[in-house]
């Protein structure tokens, strides 16, 4: 299965709306031979929250909720290559598609194994059916029957190898688009040739097969307001989920952002405590150069007093050693008979 190399192809995809309802977009192009028209189209994909929204949920306790649908193909036989055929396409959408033999969400070697060790396996395809015939008339194969064509030979492994790569093993957990059968032009037949770009642009279903049963037309009205009542009660839960999630995505947020703040607390407390350690060492050397300086002062004034003292002293002793002149003697004698002579009148008086 491929998706055509063309401008206009558009890789499939599934569209689940709040009600329920599937809407598939897609262009397959099925590059294997059909054989009989079995082949795998599409696996459907899980959400976002891990859930299968596009797969038609199973009723509790069975194994199905198949869905069956038809959309159209083209193929160009060999003889005519550019007039196509015109196919339809009968699909089946469900949870357990007929190459999970085994119904285990895996395709793998198991499933193929089941196949051949089938107790109506018949190596040769043109076979008489070893099937036993059911009570509705067809042939009872069982799931080994992968293409429902009644037998249990190659066909069917090939149906398994050409869906995908079964040694590899291919989980499908939410199931898948499978084709179960074509009817191609005049004929009838499925295709000897690949099926060209097989539509699921109009294919529109529900994942549930109802919930809120059948009412009778007297209860009309009734059941309109109670399907408005139900829709409502449906828009809430899904709006109810969505604020949940808001809110426990806001809160991993919130939660990152005290994680950050206590960081960021964290580192200010160490910043302050650095600052107030710089600031003690600080004032304690302030107080130490104040010290030395007090000190230094207290040095100089006794330097200085020293030093006041000695030129002092070297200045007396200038004075002493320089010579007394004539005029100096002179003013020296008349200033001791001046003190001689007070003191005699002073004595006579």
């Amino acid at each position: 299965m491929t998706v055509p190399n063309t401008p206009d192809a558009i890789f499939p995809a599934c569209f689940p709306d709040i009600d329920g309802q599937v809407y598939l977009r897609g262009h397959v192009t099925l590059t294997t031979d059909p054989g009989v028209g079995s082949g795998l189209l599409g696996i459907l994909p899980k959400n976002s929250s891990g859930s299968c929204a596009c797969t038609p949920q199973p009723d509790f306790g069975t194994h199905n909720n198949n869905v069956i649908v038809t959309t159209t193909a083209l193929a160009y036989p060999t003889l005519t290559p550019n007039i196509p055929d015109v196919c339809i396409v009968r699909l089946l959408i469900s949870l357990y598609l007929p190459v999970d033999v085994n119904q285990d969400l895996v395709v793998n070697q198991t499933d193929y194994n089941l196949v051949l060790t089938s107790p109506y396996y018949d190596s040769v395809v043109r076979n008489t059916s070893k099937c036993p015939v059911g009570s509705d008339g067809t042939m009872a194969c069982g799931r080994a029957d992968v293409n429902f064509d009644g037998f249990v030979n190659d066909e069917d492994t090939r149906a398994i190898s050409q869906s995908v790569n079964y040694q590899a093993g291919v989980p499908i957990p939410c199931g898948g688009v499978y084709a179960t059968a074509f009817s191609c032009g005049s004929a009838r037949s499925a295709p000897q040739v690949p099926a060209v770009g097989i539509s699921l642009d109009s294919i529109v279903y529900f994942n549930n097969d109802g919930q809120f049963g059948v009412v009778s037309s007297s209860r009309k009205r009734a059941a309109l307001d109670r399907k408005f009542v139900e829709t409502v009660l449906v828009d809430f839960e899904h709006l109810h989920h969505e604020v949940l999630d808001f809110r426990s995505d806001a809160s991993r947020k919130v939660a990152a952002v005290k994680s950050k703040m206590a960081v960021v607390d964290a580192r200010t407390v160490a910043v302050r405590a650095e600052a107030d350690e710089v600031g003690s060492k600080v004032a304690e050397i302030d107080t130490k150069l104040e010290s030395q300086v007090s000190e230094v002062f207290s040095e100089v004034r006794k330097v200085s007093s020293k030093i006041g003292a000695k030129v002092d002293q070297h200045e007396q002793a200038l004075r002493r050693a320089q010579p007394v002149s004539p005029h100096e003697m002179i003013v020296g004698a008349a200033v001791a008979a001046g003190v001689v002579i007070v003191s005699g009148h002073s004595s006579t008086s």
